[in-house]
């Protein structure tokens, strides 16, 4: 605040501020939307998986970038922001419009510049009757406006990958910014983060984040 330094330190190397390889990054702040299905068959052990998939997320992202800027969404029926510890407490009840999670995380783009974008949607793809063709123009919408959208499609049983997963799963093969995770348990917690690493990888040999294929 003085202006003067009180030890001699080089700044550039200081904990706070030292950025590894800071050439090959485009940006050193992070956006970071999390989005969550709280509809009635989103309880229990499907939450659960959801928050240890969170927590990993977050450890990988505070290395990677010294600021992180996180919202959170929660969605059934309509989607609303809420505080991380809202978030991380909501109790699960109502239908589901998935429409409305990646609506309302577009919206929270307004205003962010030079941070690399995120969106982390959470659901067991079991959307409400009528919301699958709005469903799927949010998700193309949100793929153009984010670096990358993880979808984790939350399956403690292991069953099969049906409803609007089974879509994302599909269509996640077309773009280079979009990746899909089956979520069963921690070992494939585990997988969908190399998958998304790997994106970090890339983004960090070419020193841009992913970009959409239009060649699809």
């Amino acid at each position: 605040e003085r202006g003067v330094l009180d030890y001699d330190v080089d700044v550039r190397q200081d904990g706070w501020y030292f950025i590894e390889d800071p050439v090959t990054y485009r940006n050193h702040r992070s956006l970071e939307v999390y989005v969550l299905d709280i509809s009635g068959s989103m309880r229990g052990e499907y939450l659960a998986l959801v928050r240890k998939t969170i927590f990993v997320l977050w450890y990988y992202l505070e290395r990677r970038y010294p600021t992180n800027l996180r919202r959170y969404v929660v969605f059934q029926d309509v989607a609303a922001e809420k505080t991380r510890d809202d978030f991380c407490c909501v109790e699960s009840s109502g239908g589901t419009h998935i429409s409305s999670g990646f609506e309302q995380g577009v919206d929270l783009l307004e205003g962010a510049t030079e941070y690399d974008k995120f969106l982390f949607l959470f659901s067991d793809g079991e959307t409400s009757s009528g919301d699958f063709d709005l469903a799927k123009r949010r998700y193309e919408e949100a793929l153009s406006r984010f670096d990358l959208i993880c979808y984790g499609h939350v399956n403690p049983g292991g069953r099969g990958i049906g409803g609007f997963s089974e879509y994302v799963q599909e269509t996640a093969r077309k773009y280079p910014n979009a990746t899909f995770a089956n979520l069963v348990d921690v070992g494939t917690i585990r997988a969908a983060m190399v998958d998304f690493l790997t994106f970090l990888t890339g983004e960090r040999s070419d020193g841009h984040a992913g970009r959409l294929r239009t060649d699809h």
